[in-house]
């Protein structure tokens, strides 16, 4: 967690999946975020540039997942 907000984003995730966020994928994480804007919102103005830059630091890996949560393949 890089922010005060990373922590307050990490908590509110929590709160609403309960112990599903603990196996949550980052696919999956994205659906829930695209469904709730909220979430996405609390820690929307802080991005970390030099890690985006570094590119094997930015890297999520995750099954293919499509917004709907069904799978892409």
């Amino acid at each position: 967690l890089d922010y005060p907000e990373d922590y307050a984003f990490c908590q509110a995730v929590f709160d609403r999946l309960g112990g599903a966020a603990q196996t949550i994928g980052a696919a999956e994480l994205a659906r829930v975020c695209a469904q709730q804007p909220d979430l996405p919102a609390l820690n929307a103005r802080r991005v970390n540039h030099a890690r985006l830059a570094d590119e094997g630091q930015a890297d999520v890996i995750s099954e293919p997942v499509a917004l709907t949560g069904e799978l892409a393949h």
